[in-house]
């Protein structure tokens, strides 16, 4: 359906919103999911350890029951009187830098020497639910040493019958991985297989369905020195029947001519951009801030790059969608003819147009439909309720094309985080109308919901929206601070969901900076 038919859509369109907005299907601002516990109904932390590099520390503690999270400080004095803190609702911390906040851009944790920890129990809340456990003194390693700490927190989960995910703890920014995988449980030279990954994830492919598989993983320096010793071994079985096929989705602001004015400019920052979309090679592209002159010269310096054959599904012939627009290789999918279309989004007086674009596509492999939606809200912290509007026209223009229910995805620049007030709207009405999110990042959340549904994550501690600052925007915890998000209908399977960045050891961008929004993408497996 294109945008231009007769005005009965738009009047269906309105009619859903209002039934969204109106009839209680936006979700109120949720109230704390922990209800403050006396501090006595917990222990306090007990059987502090640690591991260690030369420029980092491990530490590993006693789970306390049903403790919710946990506080760990930091010092270098043994009085501790001067501290830093980190909180994880896990028992294990990573310990790098002398201030955990990406923010301060300090020094690493320096060899041979000497610093102090002890952990408490917190709330969700981040109160304090006891005092802290015994100090522990911990000595980094020499210079002569492994720098970092070897890989922990290994998973594997299934891609296909040949095919496998597996994940592991990153171990920081402006490093790389080599994986060694095989089917005895030793990983004897000549006996397995070497892997690499630039990324705390990878898919290892050509194995044998049904057979168990070992996996080991350690980190590597930009140049390929080792920096850690190998992880644990741990182990999968490859699949005898999953058949639904990977689809990868990616959403990305790639701010052409609206950055020219900043000095940004797109013909500098086209190859950047370029390099980055085919590194990550996905099926489907939702682009935002995306002139629709220069549409065809991107994509075919796209095609370029990946042998793809990327087109949109919008094409300057048509328009109607703006700078917002929705790409897919046209060797992986078909468009559904006439199934397709866009919305104008509500602007009041803020005198910003919006689109939201969307299209059903046929994914040639395995015959599944697939309904996916490319949009962008208007921005700025004074227009929260026109992007709780304008949220709901994207959810009542889904209803009204897809009467099938077919599964669906909505990307885009949302330009609304999790610590908006007086509520993350965005979340609030796609959460209330079923959507799900890979990331779980929920308001004034610090760490992933257990709603999260991404089973590998990579890179999410980064913020989607980087400014086109020098060092990359990121957060302590598990989740950055993010605009843009993927949300999927609830049968969708999302696998990995992963930031694309290219920064060094200190988290500053390498080259030129492409957008001043990161690339998100989900690799998903439709129902």
């Amino acid at each position: 359906m294109a945008a231009d038919e007769p005005t009965t859509h738009r009047r269906l369109v309105l009619a859903v919103v209002g039934a969204v907005l109106g009839f209680g299907l936006v979700a109120a601002p949720p109230a704390s999911v922990l209800t403050l516990a006396h501090a006595a109904s917990y222990a306090k932390p007990s059987g502090l350890g640690a591991t260690v590099a030369a420029h980092a520390v491990g530490l590993h503690w006693k789970a306390v029951k049903n403790a919710p999270a946990y506080r760990v400080q930091f010092s270098t004095k043994s009085d501790m009187k001067t501290f830093k803190t980190e909180d994880v609702v896990g028992t294990y911390l990573a310990w790098t830098n002398l201030d955990p906040s990406p923010s301060a851009k300090s020094a690493r944790l320096k060899p041979s020497t000497t610093y102090y920890f002890r952990v408490k129990v917190i709330s969700l809340a981040r109160a304090t639910l006891t005092s802290y456990g015994k100090k522990l003194k911990v000595k980094t390693a020499s210079a002569k040493s492994m720098a970092e700490l070897a890989p922990v927190a290994l998973k594997s989960s299934v891609q296909s019958t040949t095919s496998s995910y597996i994940s592991w703890s990153s171990r920081g920014p402006g490093v790389q991985y080599r994986i060694r995988y095989g089917t005895t449980s030793k990983l004897e030279l000549g006996k397995s297989k070497l892997a690499s990954s630039a990324a705390s994830a990878a898919v290892l492919k050509g194995l044998v369905s049904g057979t168990k598989y070992y996996y080991k993983v350690r980190t590597l320096s930009t140049t390929g020195a080792y920096v850690s010793n190998y992880s644990k071994t741990s182990s999968f079985t490859v699949s005898k029947t999953y058949n639904s096929p990977a689809i990868k989705v990616a959403t990305y602001n790639v701010c052409s001519v609206a950055c020219d004015p900043s000095g940004r400019t797109w013909t500098v920052r086209k190859p950047a951009v370029i390099a980055n979309i085919a590194a990550q090679s996905p099926d489907i592209l939702a682009l935002q801030e995306m002139d629709r002159s220069l549409l065809a010269d991107l994509l075919e310096g796209i095609n370029a790059a990946t042998s793809r054959a990327y087109m949109t599904s919008d094409p300057p012939s048509k328009g109607g969608s703006g700078t917002t627009k929705l790409a897919y290789d046209t060797q992986r999918f078909d468009m559904v003819p006439n199934a397709d279309g866009s919305v104008e989004l509500s602007s009041w007086d803020s005198g910003t147009r919006k689109w939201a674009v969307w299209a059903i596509l046929i994914d040639k492999v395995s015959g599944k439909k697939l309904f996916v939606v490319s949009n962008h809200l208007v921005a700025g912290v004074e227009w929260q309720e026109l992007r709780k509007v304008q949220t709901a026209e994207v959810v009542a223009m889904v209803a009204a094309n897809n009467p099938d229910g077919l599964p669906v995805v909505i990307a885009g620049d949302f330009n609304s985080g999790r610590d908006y007030k007086p509520s993350n709207y965005v979340y609030d009405v796609l959460t209330a109308a079923g959507y799900r999110e890979p990331l779980g990042n929920t308001n004034n959340s610090w760490t992933p919901a257990r709603a999260a549904t991404a089973e590998h994550r990579v890179n999410l501690d980064y913020n989607t929206c980087n400014g086109f600052d020098t060092y990359a925007r990121r957060s302590k915890y598990d989740n950055g601070s993010d605009i843009d998000y993927i949300w999927h209908s609830p049968k969708i399977r999302v696998a990995v969901s992963a930031i694309a960045l290219n920064v060094d050891t200190a988290g500053r961008f390498v080259g030129v900076i492409p957008s001043d929004h990161n690339m998100l993408s989900a690799t998903i497996h439709l129902p």
